[in-house]
């Protein structure tokens, strides 16, 4: 019995080894993607601007804006696992409310958003900023959140007030970083 052991443990090793190095990069090259992601067309409408803020480096993609909307109702993006705590964006921004809360929304009195509720907050802490609809911001070019405070001309990094440390990933220049 031991001697099978000992071979399956060896079988299993060697599996693991040879996916590893098959993994690997050859000479440190980078190697070429296996999935090439379709990009998106935007329908050609009278009227409709061609000045579209998006980043060369992030073009969009039909398989990306499946992924952003996945994500937007995706409530395990609050941190919390527990079904009566999660909360997504699509929580507070409402489709059919042009993607705000609205004010006649019960649990966000004057279209002011609260959190995720815990001991303290059994209601949810409220926050300090009226919520903005998510709407056209493709065609945004003097920056984002309600003060414009992410703009490629921002040369400050993290925000004490959403605390995101000042590190230099954690730049204002954008809504990636």
């Amino acid at each position: 019995m031991n001697y099978l052991k000992t071979i399956l443990v060896t079988f299993s090793m060697l599996l693991w080894v040879s996916a590893l190095i098959y993994s690997c990069k050859e000479n440190g090259e980078e190697t070429e993607p296996r999935f090439s992601p379709t990009p998106y067309v935007f329908p050609n409408i009278r009227e409709f601007p061609t000045a579209l803020n998006i980043p060369a480096d992030n073009p969009t993609t039909v398989e990306g804006i499946k992924l952003g909307r996945y994500l937007f109702h995706d409530g395990r993006l609050s941190g919390r696992t527990h079904r009566d705590s999660l909360m997504s964006c699509a929580t507070c921004h409402i489709q059919a409310k042009g993607f705000e809360a609205g004010i006649d929304h019960p649990k966000f009195p004057n279209g002011h958003p609260v959190g995720i509720p815990d001991e303290e907050y059994p209601e949810g802490k409220p926050t300090p900023h009226a919520m903005m609809p998510v709407v056209n911001l493709v065609f945004n070019h003097n920056g984002y959140f309600w003060n414009g405070m992410i703009h490629n001309s921002n040369e400050q990094s993290g925000s004490e007030s959403y605390e995101v440390p000042p590190l230099p990933e954690y730049h204002m220049k954008n809504i990636e970083s």
